[in-house]
C-alpha cells in the first residue's frame, strides 16, 4: 500500500489551528475512505498538543516526522491557506527532496495530486497558478 506524506500549514492562532487540524483530518480520512494510507503530522500531533499542553510547532516534533516522511511513497502538500509562510512545510519539503520522494500539490476538493518538480520553495508570486 502506498504511503503518502500529507504537509500542510499549522501554527498560528488556536482558533486557526483547530480549523486546519480540521482541514486535514477531514483530508486524512477522505483518503483513508479510498483505500490510501496518508500520514498527517498535523492530525497525529494537534490532539496530543492539546492534550498535554505541549508546545505546537513543527520543531517540536520534527524527529518522529521527518522519520515517517522517510517511510513514505510521496510527499503531498496539501495547499491551505498560508501553507506558502509555513517554515515547516519548506523544512519538510527540503528533506522530501533529499530522500528523492516525488513531489505533489493536492486539490483538496477531488484528491488530485498534480507531480511537481520545483528546484526551491516557491515564492507567493512563483505560486500564483497553485493556489494563495
Amino acid at each position: 500500500m502506498t504511503l503518502l506524506y500529507l504537509a500542510s500549514p499549522y501554527s498560528g492562532t488556536r482558533e486557526l489551528e483547530d480549523e486546519r487540524w480540521k482541514a486535514i483530518a477531514e483530508i486524512t480520512d477522505r483518503f483513508r475512505r479510498i483505500g490510501v494510507a496518508a500520514y498527517s503530522p498535523v492530525a497525529l500531533w494537534h490532539p496530543i498538543a492539546r492534550q498535554l499542553d505541549l508546545p505546537q510547532n513543527f520543531f517540536t516534533y520534527s524527529a518522529v516526522d521527518l522519520e515517517m516522511l522517510r517511510r513514505c511513497d510521496a510527499f503531498v502538500i496539501v495547499p491551505l491557506p498560508g501553507w506558502l509562510s509555513s517554515r515547516g512545510m519548506e523544512e519538510e519539503w527540503r528533506a522530501a527532496r533529499e530522500e528523492n520522494l516525488p513531489c505533489m500539490i493536492l486539490d483538496i476538493l477531488t484528491l488530485v495530486s498534480t507531480t511537481i518538480d520545483w528546484y526551491s520553495w516557491p515564492t507567493k508570486q512563483e505560486s500564483l497558478w497553485i493556489g494563495k
